[in-house]
């Protein structure tokens, strides 16, 4: 691996309603196939399992889609920020994945504090759930590795070009973090996952790569899982 990140931005071929259009595809064919909403009873083992299909089956997707839409812009993936993997940003991503987890950490202590707890989210509960060491291990997987990868590459690596050659540095982070916090559903949490996705917007505009990214995206949801394997029966 090289020392040092390539800072050169390149234009990208592709407008904010095409990358909206191709997220919607996305979540469409996922809600058709009975993969997206509230999912039954996520935190018996069944539900684990459900959801290793539900996450594992959408990253598929969304990786085949992507593929298929860089083909027809005759693009491809460093383009999204997929360049070579340097050694500094291990250290950025590690150190931001750490900021990441406290942060939303303290941000979930003050939601409970005024307005009560709140719901957990299925992927805690499929973890809570789990009832074999390979499905943890799954679980870890798919919230360590590839939804970190799927996410960025979405978020950041497809939304994010648009958005800065619209608005700016400042307005397409800003944009971006806005659309990331609003498309996962989830009032409670809203405030961190919007921080959480200006701060990994940061890292791609000061790195130009996605790796950081996925690095600190990846470290926020490992130290998540082992919290809440902590808590189980599993350690």
């Amino acid at each position: 691996m090289a020392d040092k990140p390539d800072r050169e931005w390149r234009e990208p071929a592709w407008n904010f309603w095409q990358a909206l259009f191709l997220i919607l595809i996305i979540y469409s064919l996922q809600f058709l196939l009975g993969w997206m909403g509230p999912q039954p009873y996520p935190g018996e083992r069944a539900g684990a399992v459900e959801y290793l299909i539900r996450g594992f089956g959408g990253a598929l997707i969304t990786f085949f889609l992507l593929n298929i839409f860089l083909r027809l812009k005759k693009q491809r993936p460093p383009l999204l920020g997929l360049g070579p993997l340097h050694l500094s940003y291990l250290a950025s991503g590690c150190g931001v994945g750490l900021i990441l987890f406290f942060l939303a950490g303290s941000f979930g202590y003050l939601i409970t504090l005024i307005f009560g707890e709140p719901a957990p989210q299925d992927f805690a509960l499929a973890v809570e759930g789990s009832g074999t060491w390979w499905q943890l291990a799954a679980l870890a997987l798919l919230g360590v590795v590839v939804v970190p990868l799927q996410e960025e590459l979405l978020f950041r690596g497809l939304v994010y070009p648009p958005l800065r050659k619209l608005y700016g540095r400042a307005g397409g982070m800003t944009r971006n973090a806005l659309f990331f916090a609003l498309i996962h559903f989830d009032a409670p949490r809203f405030l961190p996952v919007l921080v959480g996705g200006f701060l990994l917007c940061r890292l791609f505009e000061t790195s130009h790569s996605l790796w950081p990214s996925i690095i600190a995206h990846g470290v926020w949801n490992g130290l998540m899982v082992a919290l809440v394997a902590a808590q189980s029966k599993f350690l």
